[in-house]
């Protein structure tokens, strides 16, 4: 079997000795699983394009329902934080909505932070807070 491309962590392989040369396409999972198999290129292309299992995680209800008070959560959206929760796994629902950096720091500076401290707190490396696409905000995690 060779190797034709990756799309969303799923392998697409060709298999020469298929009974079709058409149909002589699957898909493989990360490790190593064939899940769909007798695809035409077209066909696996597509199934990996709508598979998102091994690339993001789904957002929580609660989360959604949260989010949604503030912007509408578009395909694009969601599949930024579904990947942001794939990536950090310990993360739990969304706490907090930010407008932009100044509503950021406002809410921190009113506690006692300063801009620099806040600043440091939203570039922490554990993925508490995420920047949302299009300049849509910022959201943080419970941890």
């Amino acid at each position: 079997m060779k190797n034709v491309m990756m799309i969303n962590r799923l392998r697409i392989k060709y298999d020469k000795k298929a009974d079709s040369l058409s149909e002589a396409y699957s898909v493989w999972t990360p490790d190593g699983k064939c899940w769909e198999d007798r695809l035409t290129l077209n066909q696996a292309v597509a199934y990996c394009q709508d598979t998102k299992d091994f690339v993001i995680r789904p957002i929580s209800k609660d989360s959604i329902q949260y989010l949604q008070k503030w912007i509408k959560i578009t395909d694009l959206v969601r599949d930024s934080i579904g990947r942001h929760l794939k990536r950090y796994p310990y993360l739990g629902n969304i706490t907090a909505y930010y407008k932009d950096w100044d509503d950021f720091c406002s809410d921190w500076t009113a506690i006692g932070y300063t801009k620099i401290e806040a600043r440091k707190i939203f570039h922490g490396g554990n993925g508490e807070f995420k920047q949302l696409p299009e300049g849509l905000g910022i959201v943080r995690f419970a941890m």
